[in-house]
């Protein structure tokens, strides 16, 4: 993700090729916000009532049953929520390590406000500094960004919690580190770094306080790489992947992945040799099958760590208005009926024009539906 202000950290290579949708189209959708949205509550009192084999959330905040909706809510998560027709559960944000850095507050106005409005927070920990420029892997893995910045977030975070009700966030650390292998380091480094952020924050007493999420594209092309980018199940709470249907940067006229392709495979002992994002199966056990090659790779020790689909959204274009309608259409059903169950959080991208389901009334209401489904309907941690 790009660093900087919250609208300009969609990935790199979006927008380019697609043609701006006009902001009249989300305006335009008149959706009332569920009876859980803003209104006068009070912070962290409030709870939804659930059966009694539900709504229970363990320290790593994964439910006892269904899985999280999440949003980039952008420009503002009210925004994003209205075209939801619903509250989502985590707020999602992409941050760079300046921005947390000197006197700057964590988690910042708009996290803060999400968090008191009830919804969990997540971030992205980008290693750039306040002029943009890119601090390899392996200065973090030394030490060298200690004092500037990994020391410095770890303690605001701890102090965060403190005074937040042992609250915690969900955190990744450069995230879809497959396209920034060379750029940014080796595998090696990507690990060492990952892994010397765990120890600070231990030593620190802050890694009470963090839900460590390690999130990868999932794309089926980077199939070699997840083993070696894999930091250990000791630094990793939450494995995740940001399958798509569609987008910006794929030609106007490409026709959209199907929701289930784009998901991958989910069922069955077979490693996942056909899927466009192939991780599930990886993390899952049988394995995913590399594409060109056939080799089969799985995740090294368990099996049984959360997934979170940490970013889903399909980009659409006048040409494919209808394959757009039917992708939410067949996300309501597979989420409907419980696919994916080892995936308990689904969180939606929509910093894009072209990836807000905006582009016609039926496809905001297929999107509506498939967020509303009873499987995200989960009592919060908070």
């Amino acid at each position: 993700m790009k660093p900087g202000t919250f609208l300009q950290v969609a990935k790199a290579n979006r927008g380019k090729s697609m043609v701006a949708i006009a902001t009249a189209l989300i305006l335009s959708l008149s959706i009332g916000l569920s009876a859980a949205g803003h209104g006068g509550r009070p912070a962290h009192t409030t709870k939804r009532a659930h059966p009694a084999k539900c709504g229970r959330v363990n320290a790593e905040y994964v439910p006892s049953c269904g899985a999280w909706f999440g949003t980039t809510g952008a420009p503002t998560l009210a925004a994003g929520e209205a075209i939801a027709g619903r509250q989502s559960d985590i707020f999602h944000e992409y941050k760079t390590f300046s921005s947390y850095a000197g006197s700057r507050s964590f988690p910042g106005r708009s996290a803060e406000a999400a968090v008191d409005s009830h919804h969990m927070y997540f971030f992205d920990w980008k290693p750039r500094s306040v002029d943009g420029k890119i601090i390899p892997w392996r200065d973090v893995a030394s030490g060298a960004m200690d004092a500037s910045y990994v020391d410095v977030l770890a303690r605001k975070i701890r102090s965060w919690s403190a005074t937040h009700g042992d609250e915690k966030v969900f955190m990744a650390f450069a995230a879809e580190p497959e396209d920034e292998i060379g750029r940014y380091g080796t595998a090696a480094e990507y690990v060492a770094a990952w892994r010397h952020i765990d120890e600070r924050f231990r030593a620190l007493g802050a890694r009470s306080s963090v839900i460590f999420v390690w999130n990868m594209t999932g794309y089926m092309t980077r199939v070699p790489l997840w083993n070696a980018l894999y930091p250990g199940d000791r630094v990793v709470d939450w494995l995740a992947w940001d399958p798509y249907g569609k987008t910006p940067d794929n030609p106007v006229s490409a026709p959209v992945v199907p929701f289930p392709s784009a998901l991958g495979q989910d069922k069955g002992r077979r490693p996942d040799s056909t899927g466009a994002y192939r991780f599930y199966k990886w993390a899952d056990g049988p394995g995913a099958a590399a594409y060109g090659t056939g080799r089969v790779y799985r995740k090294p020790g368990s099996h049984k760590k959360p997934l979170m689909v940490a970013e889903f959204s399909v980009c659409w274009a006048p040409s494919t208005l209808g394959q757009a309608q039917r992708w939410y259409g067949q996300a309501r059903t597979v989420l409907r009926k419980g696919r994916y169950p080892r995936v308990k959080a689904f969180v939606y991208f929509d910093v894009a024009a072209c990836e807000k389901p905006t582009g016609t009334a039926r496809m905001a209401s297929n999107f509506r539906r498939a967020v509303s489904v009873k499987r995200l309907e989960q009592r919060r941690p908070y």
